[in-house]
């Protein structure tokens, strides 16, 4: 039951620090989702998180994407059809650079974490994949 729950309370985590942080609502944020694979380092899908979480974002209003070294698209499912052949985008500073907030769902190990804190300016670390940079960089980071 907590683990279904996880994913709306990683949004209501987000919304509150979109506020907070930049004065903006989900509605019309971009929101980049760092991993979408179930676990780290591999390329299953299936019963994903970042795929509810995704969901959810699209249905409040947000402009989402996301980045996977694994998954370079996300492939035709009956219960996120909507989210069907996204891409992955390049994770390059300027690319992160033009999200409002990056969700780290899945945390990869060949994903370059530090390009993600000095590109973005709100981070969401749902695996605590951040903790030794948390205090250096105060509000940015936030812990869901």
């Amino acid at each position: 039951m907590i683990n279904t729950a996880m994913p709306s309370y990683v949004v209501s985590r987000l919304a509150g620090a979109l506020s907070r942080q930049h004065k903006k609502a989900l509605n019309g944020s971009k929101v980049l989702v760092a991993g979408v694979a179930y676990k780290k380092n591999v390329n299953d899908i299936r019963e994903s998180p970042a795929l509810e979480i995704m969901e959810l974002l699209r249905e409040e209003g947000a402009v989402i994407a996301f980045h996977d070294p694994f998954v370079p698209e996300i492939p035709t499912t009956r219960e996120y059809a909507a989210l069907a052949e996204m891409k992955s985008v390049p994770w390059t500073a300027e690319e992160i650079s033009r999200y409002d907030a990056a969700l780290i769902v899945t945390n990869h190990d060949n994903i370059d974490w530090e390009k993600l804190v000095a590109s973005c300016s709100l981070i969401i670390d749902t695996r605590n994949t951040l903790r030794p940079r948390r205090q250096s960089y105060g509000d940015r980071i936030v812990k869901a």
